[in-house]
């Protein structure tokens, strides 16, 4: 009896690291941005958003919400419904689609014509975890980025 409460002492730590919240994703960067579907009144645009993940772990991304403005105007909205596997403490990419309405890009096109980097925003959530318990964390990442789509 002893010796099991010795055991289970010993794996305390693990149990409790397995249980804390996970660190934030930080985002890298936006590569490879792309028309996928161009219409009158809606757009879809894909890009590819770079992330790192901190955290010793390997984690699951089950859930996106994203707002993303730029120069301030909001731009189009995103959501993701697919798990994706994050490898612990490494560079990953996330596909990601953007609904815009078609109106916001020609404005947004016009206010930055000639300017080599946009302020970018995103806000939101997403839902992480791993071994079937997830958390929501929110997503907010703001800073200056070539957005080739309106060079």
């Amino acid at each position: 009896m002893k010796n099991l409460a010795l055991a289970m002492l010993a794996l305390l730590p693990f149990f409790l690291d397995s249980c804390k919240k996970p660190k934030d994703l930080q985002f890298v960067t936006q590569k490879n941005v792309r028309v996928e579907q161009n219409g009158f009144t809606d757009t879809r645009l894909g890009m590819d958003l770079v992330y790192y993940n901190p955290n010793s772990y390997d984690i699951q991304l089950k859930k996106a919400d994203v707002d993303v403005y730029v120069q301030d105007k909001y731009f189009g909205h995103s959501t993701l419904d697919s798990t994706f596997d994050i490898p612990k403490l490494d560079t990953f990419t996330l596909p990601v689609w953007v609904k815009v309405d078609t109106k916001n890009i020609l404005g947004n096109a016009l206010a930055v014509l000639g300017v080599k980097e946009v302020k970018l925003r995103l806000e939101g959530t997403v839902k992480v975890g791993r071994s079937g318990f997830y958390v929501t964390i929110p997503v907010r990442y703001e800073g200056m980025q070539q957005l080739k789509i309106f060079q």
